[in-house]
């Protein structure tokens, strides 16, 4: 009997000592992980704020109205050069936000440049290697590639701007990838998977959707927002993401 005891005791010792050792190990993992700890993320977040969904610029403070905000209806349908079109209107380009002043894209599924089921890695718009460095070094700014899955440009964040500006998308040659702030904007308060006014966005893909805003200290890093349920995650740039861009000045 003592020695039955006695084992059952050693082998509570035994799994009392390999939890701990478990959560040290993981303590450590966290704290040693380059470039992006947890306190990476609780500062980029607190910076950031796009967790925000009632402002623009993530200060925590609401924005002023845009002129004309209160002059009807938040979404207007837009066409492919720029004109306003009619609520009732069957076919559209993009959308026009009363509420905060921007122009965002409207996804596809024709399977051409603007198809809601292409994906992109992050990159910068000339975010290129140094001229001395390495043939195979990656970008002093973190930036990755062509490494999603799409047609009729490269796979990454900064070659899909390039392409919808050169097409002046509905009359607007300033198109951009949105922060993350912006982005979180259009998410719906009662709709899920996606999270967004499918009425006016259609062809919206429940998923991670790359925004401009990256996670200080850690290069390799930016937010996404998950139009399944409208939260934002960091996630590493070298990810295939969706995209909607948008056109306006940033607030």
């Amino acid at each position: 009997m003592r020695r039955s005891v006695a084992w059952a005791t050693f082998l509570e010792v035994v799994c009392a000592i390999l939890l701990l050792a478990a959560l040290i190990a993981a303590l450590l993992y966290i704290f040693n992980t380059p470039e992006a700890s947890l306190q990476d993320a609780a500062v980029a977040l607190d910076q950031k704020n796009p967790e925000l969904p009632n402002t623009v610029n993530g200060s925590g403070e609401q924005e002023q109205t845009p002129a004309g905000a209160d002059e009807g209806p938040r979404f207007v349908k837009i066409d492919a050069g720029g004109a306003e079109l009619s609520p009732e209107a069957g076919e559209w380009s993009c959308v026009f936000d009363r509420s905060t002043g921007l122009l965002w894209e409207v996804k596809r599924t024709d399977g051409g440049l603007q198809d809601a089921e292409h994906t992109y890695s992050w990159a910068r718009e000339g975010d290129l290697p140094d001229a001395d460095a390495e043939p195979d070094a990656p970008p002093p700014g973190g930036s990755v590639y062509n490494r999603g899955l799409c047609l009729y440009s490269e796979c990454d964040t900064a070659a899909y701007v390039r392409e919808v500006r050169e097409i002046s998308l509905c009359g607007a040659s300033n198109w951009r990838l949105p922060e993350a702030a912006e982005l979180r904007t259009l998410e719906h308060p009662t709709r899920y998977y996606p999270d967004i006014d499918t009425d006016f966005f259609p062809n919206t893909i429940s998923g991670n959707y790359w925004t401009s805003t990256e996670v200080e200290k850690a290069r390799t890093l930016a937010w996404s927002v998950d139009f399944n349920n409208g939260f934002p995650y960091i996630a590493e740039k070298r990810l295939a993401h969706h995209l909607r861009l948008t056109s306006g000045p940033v607030r």
